[in-house]
């Protein structure tokens, strides 16, 4: 699914947590400034930001448990990733740049990686007794649903919501074409070629159970 700036937004926020909630909440703050009080501000909408010096295995690729990974759904999905430099560029392009005010920008770069094949390459490179567990996704929403059921019983709802769990593994390809034709942003980290010269380019297939 092609995403852009038009796309309608999260319909469930309060299925999706609380740092859902608080962006959808944010962009609107913003956007009831620009109509009424004139904001001279435009929205930033970045994928995934990575860099060297935080951990790589991004919650997006899986659920750490110890030395397991807990890979949910489609292990070959791509991830929408942008470095943080790239962010960095952007913000200072949309600062100078002549747009209307509350345009909203995607940023994610055009060169993706597989959650399969980050997570290969980070175990071979970094941590070779990390263990990949595949979990397919309807078998984590079934949990989820059991688990929030019973806490929510107790009084104290834990984890996830299935809908969370099933939102955080569709296909989505992001359009960036605003960000490239208004504010002549382009990303100058290519994330997978800079994440293979990063770890071990030589890693082999390993195994996913």
């Amino acid at each position: 699914m092609v995403v852009s700036e038009s796309s309608p937004l999260e319909a469930s926020p309060e299925e999706r947590g609380a740092y859902s909630r608080a962006k959808l909440q944010a962009e609107a703050l913003v956007r009831a400034a620009v109509a009424e009080k004139r904001l001279d501000a435009v929205i930033l909408r970045p994928g995934h930001i990575w860099t060297e010096q935080r951990p790589l295995l991004l919650p997006a690729v899986g659920m750490r448990a110890g030395c397991l990974l807990l890979m949910l759904g489609d292990p070959n999905l791509f991830l929408p990733l942008v470095h943080v430099d790239d962010v960095v560029s952007a913000l200072l392009l949309a600062r100078e740049a002549d747009v209307a005010p509350g345009t909203v920008f995607h940023l994610v770069d055009d060169d993706p990686i597989a959650r399969e094949e980050l997570a290969r390459l980070y175990r071979a490179a970094r941590e070779p007794d990390l263990r990949i567990v595949q979990v397919p996704i309807r078998v984590a929403t079934m949990t989820a649903g059991l688990l929030g059921g019973v806490t929510r019983a107790l009084g104290r709802p834990l984890g996830p919501s299935p809908h969370r769990l099933r939102a955080g593994v569709v296909s989505l390809r992001f359009d960036c074409t605003r960000a490239f034709q208004e504010l002549g942003w382009r990303p100058a980290v290519k994330s997978r070629t800079a994440l293979l010269a990063l770890l071990d380019r030589r890693a082999g297939p390993g195994r996913i159970t």
